[in-house]
């Protein structure tokens, strides 16, 4: 999975993808591209409707809050001990990596948080409940929480395994509901 989602085109085609995915699965007629830019304007400017999104829970079922459940911070960092600028990056290989890692983990974050920032907004705007837009958050595109034991169980082994089970799942219910 790491391989995957740490690839350079990874958050831009996920982007892409999530957005048809919101707008076919939204209760709230998300619009694609135009709701998930005005999310992403809404995280950047830390709009109140992001933190009610974050205090309801949104912000646990996209993918990338799956990889780390807690950010470690090294004692050298704490201690202001790190080399700095380039010299950094040219002295030690690996430190470059985590960088480039750390840089696309960041734009994937945002393109999820975007999506879902919109769709929330959305459904408060037109008169849902927290609750119900955090629903519509969460099961408008992935949400990569929702699974049981045996799914988590599976996911650790086949790679993207809950999300193909949740996407046929949303799509089903969509067909059957409406």
């Amino acid at each position: 999975r790491f391989g995957a989602t740490m690839s350079m085109e990874f958050p831009f085609r996920n982007f892409i993808r999530d957005q048809w995915t919101a707008m076919v699965n939204s209760d709230y007629n998300y619009k694609p591209f135009i709701d998930a830019i005005r999310g992403l304007g809404k995280i950047l400017v830390h709009d109140p409707i992001v933190k009610e999104w974050q205090a309801s829970g949104g912000d646990q079922g996209y993918l990338s809050s799956l990889d780390r459940s807690v950010k470690s911070v090294e004692a050298k960092q704490i201690l202001g001990l790190q080399d700095q600028g380039i010299i950094r990056y040219m002295s030690n290989p690996v430190e470059a990596w985590k960088a480039l890692v750390s840089g696309l983990r960041t734009v994937s974050d945002y393109a999820e948080k975007a999506t879902r920032v919109g769709l929330y907004s959305n459904a408060r705007e037109k008169g849902a409940t927290p609750l119900q837009a955090v629903n519509e958050s969460r099961l408008g595109t992935i949400d990569f929480n929702r699974m049981g034991t045996q799914g988590r169980a599976l996911n650790q082994i086949v790679a993207f395994w809950n999300a193909n089970v949740q996407d046929a799942d949303i799509l089903t219910r969509k067909i059957i509901n409406n």
